[in-house]
């Protein structure tokens, strides 16, 4: 049986290529964006670290007239403080449109 001459070139080639080629080949890698849709900057993630004194005397009353107790006090403000979204950052999308928290004002 006859073997067609260029079968015999394109072996060669392919034998000679898989020779000589890297042995490994990888892609560059993908750069996906990190913000939601629409989006051009997200705002900073908050970190906070609350420390609270639970210690005796904490419970002692605040004094001046004021009868409840200091823990007292500093639950209530601590709860107000975050609670209060005025304090929030504000910032916007790219659209132009106000956060979630200013759009609730």
């Amino acid at each position: 049986m006859k073997t067609h001459p260029h079968f015999k070139k394109t072996l060669l080639c392919a034998v000679i290529g898989a020779v000589f080629a890297p042995h490994s080949v990888t892609a560059a890698p993908l750069s996906f964006s990190t913000l939601p849709p629409g989006q051009m900057a997200i705002p900073p993630t908050p970190n906070v670290v609350l420390s609270v004194d639970n210690s005796g005397s904490m419970g002692s009353a605040v004094g001046g007239g004021d009868a409840k107790s200091k823990m007292f006090r500093l639950k209530e403000a601590l709860t107000n403080v975050f609670n209060d979204t005025a304090l929030l950052p504000r910032w916007e999308d790219s659209t132009g449109l106000a956060s979630h928290v200013e759009q609730q004002r």
